[in-house]
């Protein structure tokens, strides 16, 4: 968790830094707008361009605004020029991403009709954690270094995968009362654990053996392929 914390903190502290850059970027912007107004002979009711870009005497971009096909964005970029925060505008909702110097996603924040969305990523750009926000229910999600979702929690469940990206357990409620399942390397449920008992089934769904807990006492059962009962106890 601390590992998390420190990742969120860092986040948080860039976001500030951003966030003035992005400030200072737009008081440059009405600057030059107005220049650009007071110095021609008559007053420009309307500034018409399909982009702006901002650099220094030697011609190194650090800032620009530009209209795409996929929407309006500011890109803001370091003293190597390599870009490290881009704002945007998209038919989907807007969205800021952050990268690290190597050029790489760090992180993202995207506001989509269903609620918002936080993506943390290591030092290579793969997505680790995503945090999502909806209108009754929250969501948190991690992966493993080669983006394979591992494990999702939310208000409601605990899902855990493999390697693969493969769901392989789940804990949940069912009827208000918690549910575990375990599912194989193809996805099938192959266990079911609740109150009320164990439960194996094969490949085709077919349980196959049940322990069960019932007011007069345990029962174990095993089933063949068709669903008979091969043994009972008690």
């Amino acid at each position: 968790m601390t590992s998390i914390e420190e990742r969120l903190g860092a986040l948080e502290r860039n976001m500030r830094r951003y966030r003035m850059a992005a400030l200072i970027l737009a008081l440059v912007l009405v600057m030059i707008i107005s220049a650009a107004a007071y110095s021609s002979s008559e007053v420009m009711d309307v500034v018409r361009c399909k982009g702006l870009v901002i650099e220094d005497g030697q011609g190194k971009v650090y800032a620009m605004f530009q209209v795409t096909k996929e929407g309006i964005g500011i890109f803001l970029h370091d003293g190597q020029g390599v870009m490290r925060v881009k704002l945007g505008m998209l038919e989907a909702g807007p969205g800021i991403v952050f990268y690290n110097p190597d050029g790489k996603i760090g992180a993202s924040l995207d506001m989509f009709e269903v609620g918002p969305k936080l993506s943390l990523h290591d030092a290579q750009g793969t997505r680790r954690i995503g945090i999502t926000i909806k209108e009754n229910a929250q969501g948190l999600s991690f992966y493993d270094s080669s983006g394979n979702l591992r494990l999702t929690l939310d208000g409601q469940s605990l899902d855990l995968g493999d390697a693969n990206g493969k769901q392989r357990a789940l804990i949940t409620t069912k009827d208000n009362k918690p549910v575990f399942y375990l599912f194989d390397p193809n996805g099938r449920r192959r266990a079911k654990l609740d109150e009320e008992g164990l439960t194996l089934t094969d490949v085709n769904g077919r349980r196959r053996a049940m322990l069960m807990l019932y007011d007069g006492g345990p029962s174990f059962s095993i089933f063949d392929d068709q669903g008979r009962v091969l043994f009972q106890q008690p």
